[in-house]
């Protein structure tokens, strides 16, 4: 079935048959995502592996992502961080039921999933510890999943200077912006690791991104990566 969604034609895939050659035989005139407003803007130009459009660059932030961030060795080398946060959150809880204190478990693994995301990826647990990035996460995602017109019109995209769309925009990517600055910068000081001499197995993904900087890896065929783009 073929929509219009304003300007924007749309493919409805409703038979096993279409899904096959949606998903399997044309996959890669299928495989980008539309480039929103909010999207392109939050995400430095839709550059990351989530929203870039397939072509050269995409299969090299993919690879780098595959071989270097999520190979099946470094998932185990953060063992330790998701043994760690289990062991908190079993520790809160009893520490509640003796209590005789109600557990909202809903907020108990979300804060579960984003301590062990936040350790892994930018090395500690900025999500208790920042309520910055709560505040980052949660402005990001009404902006991205929120509807905005020029989405479906783009002519009508200059509707964003009058409704406030490009202000909140602006204000939620130079709060992300500055924060990934800022971590990024406590990973670049001298004494960063120096403490429990860092080994290979420890190194969060902002220390592999730095290190692939260094050596000249994240240069891709068609445009420079940094690690800002690959961290959010």
């Amino acid at each position: 079935m073929h929509l219009k969604l304003g300007r924007v034609p749309t493919l409805v895939v409703s038979s096993p048959k279409m899904a096959e050659l949606v998903m399997k035989t044309y996959d890669h005139a299928f495989c980008s995502r539309s480039i929103l407003v909010a999207t392109n803007y939050l995400t430095y130009g839709s550059t990351n592996v989530a929203f870039a459009p397939y072509g050269s660059y995409w299969r090299h932030v993919r690879k780098i992502c595959i071989l270097e961030l999520l190979s099946s060795k470094r998932v185990q080398s953060f063992r330790f961080v998701r043994k760690e946060e289990v062991g908190r959150l079993v520790d809160s809880i009893f520490v509640s039921s003796k209590a005789k204190a109600p557990v909202n478990l809903t907020e108990a693994f979300l804060s579960l999933s984003n301590n062990v995301v936040c350790r892994v990826a930018l090395g500690k647990s900025y999500w208790e510890e920042e309520p910055e990035l709560r505040e980052i996460f949660e402005s990001s995602k009404s902006l991205i999943g929120g509807f905005f017109v020029g989405d479906f019109f783009p002519s009508l995209e200059w509707v964003k200077y009058l409704t406030g769309f490009q202000r909140r925009l602006e204000k939620s990517f130079r709060h992300r912006d500055s924060f990934l600055e800022k971590v990024i910068a406590e990973h670049l000081l001298p004494t960063h690791g120096k403490e429990d001499e860092e080994e290979e197995e420890e190194k969060d993904l902002v220390d592999v991104l730095l290190q692939l900087q260094k050596e000249g890896t994240l240069i891709s065929p068609s445009l420079p990566i940094t690690s800002k783009v690959l961290l959010w």
